[in-house]
């Protein structure tokens, strides 16, 4: 017991770490970006987010490495294809990853299914709204959930490439009872979400109204850069 505490203590440690030196360094190159290239989410600034996920990948597998040697237990991953429980939570999305979503969507997606999608966007978001509580809300799945595969996996916002579960059965529980823990990886949350909180924390200071936002309700706010494309 005493040894796990200690590990534990550890643990926490090294990811406090990682976090100190993530969040400012994501701040310092989004503000920097954003200011060279006149606070536009361009092609050039886009490249830079999505140069972050590549890094905390990277971190996140060198954590992995890392903790793999001493604790199994927290690199024990329960994520699968198939797996979507998580694609029924809140998730928040920096305003370019918007961009980098719908540019996407605009190179895989056929013009019928984009249509489609503005149709499920609208009916998602005017479904969660009349929603009485966070339990009726987390059983309408995310817009771009089909056949419970993510539809822009690989454009996927920090939020979701943060979630791995230790645990798919806690997941599927949650839904119904939100007083549960979901015991995610810290190896992978860690970096990813500094990430993510280094950029908002840019994008509040060089003065963005909407830094970010609920992945349906922002997606459908931000289809009219879709539209000229149907």
């Amino acid at each position: 017991m005493y040894q796990n505490k200690n590990s534990e203590k550890l643990s926490n440690e090294i990811f406090e770490t990682i976090e100190r030196q993530i969040i400012p360094k994501a701040f310092q190159h989004t503000v920097v970006s954003l200011l060279k290239n006149n606070k536009t989410f361009n092609s050039d600034f886009l490249q830079k987010i999505t140069s972050f996920y590549e890094e905390a990948k990277v971190i996140s597998q060198i954590s992995i490495n890392s903790f793999s040697k001493n604790n199994k237990n927290d690199i024990a991953i329960a994520c699968q294809r198939g797996c979507s429980f998580c694609c029924h939570l809140k998730v928040m999305v920096t305003a370019p990853e918007f961009h980098i979503i719908s540019n996407y969507i605009q190179e895989t997606f056929p013009k019928e299914k984009i249509k489609a999608l503005k149709t499920t966007l609208r009916k998602t978001v005017s479904e969660k709204n009349r929603c009485a509580d966070l339990a009726e809300r987390l059983a309408i799945q995310c817009s771009f959930l089909e056949n419970n595969a993510c539809s822009i996996y690989e454009a996927r916002p920090f939020t979701c490439r943060a979630y791995y579960s230790k645990d798919s059965k806690v997941c599927q529980k949650y839904l119904k009872n939100q007083n549960l823990d979901i015991p995610i990886s810290m190896c992978h949350y860690t970096p990813y979400n500094a990430f993510k909180r280094g950029v908002i924390q840019a994008l509040e200071v060089t003065d963005f109204e909407l830094p970010a936002e609920e992945l349906n309700s922002g997606m459908l706010r931000f289809y009219n850069l879709i539209d000229q494309f149907l």
